[in-house]
């Protein structure tokens, strides 16, 4: 990897330590917000970030903010107790994560380009390649892969690489679970109308596009927990 380009798969502080036994979750999202095309490699990412740079790049980030949000808040189903970024506060304190990250477009693109369609459909022939090689990348990593998470993948544009993952998901036998674009925006969304509709029936019904399921929040549940015993007794 260099400055030029964007890891393909990327982990948060010691996740791909080998001693590390605790399962993962790989959510993988559009395109990464960075003017590099993406290198087939794996690569850390901080959400704290290292430099001046880092950190304000990181705060911009919403996509890993609300992944780590809507994980604690399936695992947690809303606890009230307990705040937005608890499972952050974990990660940093163990220095490793439950989460990994890929992208289905092997192109950045920054969050400021109106019209990101342009680039999508120019990379749209590279996008199952893209994908199956992600799996591809560190075969013992993708070994403590329990879930699948494909944020905002639902447009005929994503679909080549949305279809390979599923594949390869299904291949391996992971849950691969189809989910709202994970930005800011969604975030009433997706506590509400997915995470507290899926756990309580009488909500259900008044909640009809649900993008959750009552198995990805219990698979979300147990792999957080495995996390949080196993990352603690190290």
């Amino acid at each position: 990897m260099n400055s030029a380009t964007h890891p393909a798969l990327i982990f948060y502080g010691s996740t791909r330590d080998p001693r590390h036994r605790f399962p993962l979750i790989l959510v993988v999202g559009r395109e990464p917000n960075h003017s590099a095309p993406v290198e087939m490699v794996a690569g850390p990412y901080d959400f704290d970030g290292l430099t001046p740079a880092d950190r304000k790049a990181a705060r911009n980030c919403g996509f890993w903010h609300m992944a780590y949000r809507i994980t604690g808040r399936m695992h947690d189903m809303g606890d009230p107790s307990r705040s937005a970024s608890w499972l952050k506060d974990h990660c940093r304190q163990r220095r490793c994560s439950p989460i990994i990250i890929a992208d289905a477009i092997p192109q950045g693109q920054l969050n400021a380009v109106a019209d990101k369609g342009i680039v999508r459909q120019q990379m749209r022939e590279h996008l199952a390649a893209h994908a199956r090689g992600i799996f591809e990348l560190d075969p013992a990593v993708m070994k403590r892969v329990g879930l699948v998470l494909l944020s905002g993948l639902d447009g005929t544009v994503f679909e080549p690489s949305a279809q390979a993952i599923r594949e390869e998901a299904e291949h391996r036998a992971i849950p691969c679970q189809a989910i709202r674009f994970l930005s800011p925006r969604n975030g009433r969304k997706f506590f509400k109308e997915d995470i507290l509709a899926t756990a309580r029936p009488n909500l259900r019904e008044r909640y009809l596009t649900s993008s959750l399921t009552e198995p990805c929040i219990a698979t979300t549940r147990r792999i957080v927990s495995e996390f949080l015993m196993v990352a603690h007794a190290r």
